[in-house]
This record gives C-alpha cells, structure tokens and sequence, in this order.
C-alpha cells in the first residue's frame, strides 16, 4: 500500500514537472512574451495588428500565435476572412501569474508616446465617423487615421489612412490642432494630429471589417456616443471643424 502511494505521487509530480517545463519552453521566446504582453490589454487582434506591434513578420507571428493557442494560452475565432487572437480565459494561476508579470517599462522605447492623424471628413455639413471594432476604444466613435510612420509627412499619413481604410481619395488636407491623450488601461500614449478635408465623390467603404463596424456621417452638433477619447478631449477645447 505504502509503495502504491509513493508511485503515485510521484507519478503527479512527474506530471507537474512536464506540464511545468512545457510552460517554461513555451514562454522562453521573446517573441511569444512580447505578443502575450500586447494581447493582455488588447483584448483581441488580429495577426496583421499583432505582426505590426510586435516589429516581426506576418509569418512569424502566425506561428507564434498558432503555438500559443495549441498549448492553450490563446484563443482565436473569426471574423469573416480574419483570424482574431485573445488571451484565454481558462488559464493556471502559473501561466496568468507569468503573463501578469509581463509589465512594460513605462521608460522603454515601446511605451513613448505615439504619434495619430486624425482625418475630419466633411460632407454636407456632416462629419465621417467610423464605430471601432476589436481594440482599444471598442465601440466608440472615430474619425479615420492611423499612426504616422517614419519619414512620412501628417498630410500623407493622413491620405494613406483614410484610403486604407474607406477607399476614398482624398488629396488636400488642411492641419488644424492637436490632442494629448494618455489610455490608462491600456497603458499608451497618443498624440493626436487633426486635419481637416472635404469628399466631394464617393462614400466610404468597410475595408478593414475587423477594426471598424461601420462609418456614418453625423452633424457636428449631433455626434454619436460614447466617442474615442481624442474627439472627447477636442470637443472640450472647443474645436469646430467648420470654423476656420
């Protein structure tokens, strides 16, 4: 009896010490911790956002991400033709103490402030706003925009985001003021660049269904709500997009 009980034990803890060096094997890559502590406030992404933020291939982050999710750490699901990753929510206390644990140096390159453009679109007294879908400000009204890259001027920022993102050509754009905003949660830092032009032809399309719900056209005096915390912030100084 004594015999039996003393394999037995050791049988868990043979079991324990495979489970447990899995885990280590598995979060011994700098890649999978820096995509684990992206995805712990991000909710859910999709591979291209991921890729992006982490500075690796599409390649490369679909394995990662793959390798997570069979060992249990993710979660996925799709969106259309999109594959979307989560942090799961069954995980053991030692893997949720692990990806806890993964807190950013607020002095480390990757949590400087980040520099946004923000386009205003106006079209018969009416401004364009899009409902984000699937990453920080979810379910909040937007204008088009995205993050100015290196080299790039805010007026091609902003020409290259909205067409990325709506299909509309848009060539002149004027710089109007700027918002400084820090998400708590999500532990960024935006700085918020506006620019202001008018559509002419054409109406928007969804081209990025897994950042955005759908874009409609409001009065300025008429905006939606909740909106994304920059406009929030700009509505506070007072900016009006139809006054010069």
């Amino acid at each position: 009896m004594y015999k039996k009980k003393i394999k037995k034990i050791r049988g868990k803890r043979d079991d324990w010490f495979k489970k447990l060096g899995s885990d280590i094997e598995i979060f011994a890559n700098k890649n999978r911790l820096a995509i684990l502590d992206y995805l712990k406030t991000k909710k859910i992404k999709s591979v291209g956002d991921i890729a992006d933020n982490v500075k690796i291939s599409f390649k490369a982050a679909s394995k990662h991400l793959l390798s997570l999710t069979k060992k249990g750490i993710l979660k996925r699901r799709s969106d259309g033709p999109f594959v979307l990753y989560g942090i799961s929510d069954n995980l053991s206390k030692f893997r949720r103490s692990i990806i806890s644990g993964l807190t950013r140096n607020k002095n480390t390159e990757a949590n400087r402030p980040k520099i946004e453009v923000g386009a205003i679109i106006r079209k018969n007294n009416k401004v364009l706003l899009g409902k984000r879908k699937n990453f920080h400000g979810e379910e909040s009204w937007s204008f088009p925009g995205g993050h100015l890259k290196f080299g790039e001027s805010v007026e091609e920022c902003a020409k290259r985001a909205v067409f990325k993102e709506t299909r509309l050509i848009m060539n002149e754009f004027k710089k109007t003021t700027f918002i400084n905003d820090v998400f708590t949660e999500e532990n960024e830092h935006y700085v918020t660049l506006f620019v202001v032009t008018d559509l002419t032809e054409g109406e928007p399309e969804i081209r990025e269904p897994e950042k955005c719900e759908e874009w409609r056209w409001f009065e300025w005096s008429e905006l939606p709500k909740p909106l994304f915390l920059p406009i929030r912030n700009l509505l506070k100084k007072g900016f009006d997009p139809f006054k010069d």
